[in-house]
């Protein structure tokens, strides 16, 4: 009989046997493991022990070779002896150093607001969302941010997850109700983005810290104290978007040329993730995740001539608004400008 306690923290036990085990193999309590090799009998741990039950080991293997000499207990009785000191020796064992469930969170992540903001596909055929996802670029943009600032701050609560597309899939189902995203009528205007998104955070028992909108377009009398100004300012827009607790999204709106002058016809919104000079870097949800990595970069123009837009109220100027350009917004040729029409910066209090 002799005794093994390898370096890596296993146990193997073998000893000479009377007569050859032909019973099935059956497993044991504690991980032990009985097999039967020719005339010797082998129990394996299956699992590595702590420092505290290798010392309990160590008084197993002195009363296995004491057991084992004594000749006159029949094989079999020897086995059962053993198996009930083990028992008796790592059952209080096991009973206090099993740990205790451990809670999930978020781990803070380390990188820059690019690298930790998503750049989900809002017509990804996986999410299924109404219409393909056409009208969902409000949302997903939104979820993008809210993802980031989970990632960068370990916010364990305020998203479903953040590293598998089911969760964000759910955050943009979520977020898309919470706005009121109607395909129908041409996706979210800027007051439900207000609207929604401080009842998904209180609901997630988070605080917005930060919560401001510039825009020409209309907001309801509960967010107007959230409205900083009308034409969105391009060192506003910058600091926001170069400050690592700070989600910007914009909204850009498709204006075409008419003969009385331009009209707008839908609109889209952009995550924003970095800024340089009038030079902004975007993940666009309306392009596949592979190619927001690439096509990223948006150029504002500042519109220092008149452009007449007619609308239902009447005509509106809007020279002093910006002009969005490049591969982060592509747009069809139809289309004489994409003008900036909002920009939503918020944070959330930590």
């Amino acid at each position: 009989m002799f005794t093994d306690l390898f370096p890596d923290g296993y146990l193997e036990i073998q000893g000479e046997k009377q007569a050859a085990d032909r019973r099935p193999k059956r497993r044991l309590a504690y991980g032990w493991e009985p097999t039967s090799l020719s005339r010797r009998v082998v129990l394996k741990i299956t699992a590595p022990f702590t420092s505290v039950e290798k010392q309990i080991l160590n008084v197993y293997k002195t009363l296995v070779v004491s057991v084992s000499r004594y000749h006159g207990v029949p094989f079999m009785k020897r086995k059962l002896l053993l198996s009930a000191i083990l028992s008796a020796l790592l059952l209080p064992v096991l009973v206090f150093t099993i740990p205790a469930p451990k809670t999930i969170v978020f781990a803070q992540q380390t990188g820059s607001k690019e690298s930790l903001t998503p750049t989900f596909w809002q017509r990804d055929p996986d999410a299924d969302f109404e219409d393909e996802g056409r009208m969902h670029c409000a949302p997903t943009s939104v979820s993008d941010g809210l993802i980031y600032l989970s990632k960068a701050f370990g916010f364990k609560d305020l998203v479903p997850g953040t590293e598998q597309k089911k969760d964000q899939i759910k955050l943009i189902q979520e977020l898309a109700e919470e706005f009121s995203t109607d395909p129908s009528i041409g996706g979210t205007n800027p007051d439900k983005v207000l609207t929604g998104l401080q009842s998904y955070v209180k609901s997630k028992g988070y605080e917005l810290s930060k919560l401001e909108i510039m825009t020409w377009r209309s907001v309801s009398a509960d967010n107007k104290k959230f409205k900083t100004g009308t034409k969105p300012d391009i060192a506003w827009m910058r600091s926001a978007a170069n400050s690592k607790d700070t989600v910007v999204v914009f909204n850009f709106g498709w204006y075409h040329k008419t003969e009385d002058g331009y009209t707008r016809k839908g609109g889209h919104w952009v995550a924003v993730v970095g800024a340089s000079g009038n030079g902004f870097t975007v993940h666009n949800p309306i392009l596949p995740s592979e190619q927001q990595s690439e096509k990223k970069s948006v150029t504002l123009t500042l519109l220092d001539d008149d452009f007449i837009v007619a609308k239902d109220s009447g005509e509106a100027n809007m020279k002093g608004y910006y002009d969005g350009e490049g591969p982060g917004l592509p747009r069809r040729d139809a289309v004489e400008a994409a003008i900036l029409d909002a920009v939503i910066v918020f944070s959330i209090k930590k």
